[in-house]
């Protein structure tokens, strides 16, 4: 990947991360996007992409609310397996 592409997803991540901060569910759910893809230096952790899918799916953006699931059933697999490694 080219440094230059490399930075426009960095900028995109802060940009997003930004709105979700401010209470944009739309921006949260790109950024988890972007989590699952590990753009912009995000990896797909689930203690940080979990409550910003809830974020998206309190505002019923896209498929925030079938992906907080999924998250939240391979949170309970790893509680009980006692693994705590990144999906």
């Amino acid at each position: 990947m080219s440094s230059q592409r490399t930075y426009s997803w960095i900028v995109a991540m802060i940009a997003f991360k930004q709105r979700c901060d401010r209470g944009t569910a739309e921006a949260c759910f790109r950024l988890d996007t972007m989590h699952g893809k590990n753009l912009g230096g995000l990896h797909n952790n689930l203690e940080e992409v979990l409550p910003l899918y809830d974020k998206a799916c309190a505002s019923h953006v896209e498929n925030s609310c079938e992906l907080a699931k999924a998250y939240r059933d391979e949170q309970a697999k790893r509680g009980a397996t006692g693994s705590a490694a990144e999906r």
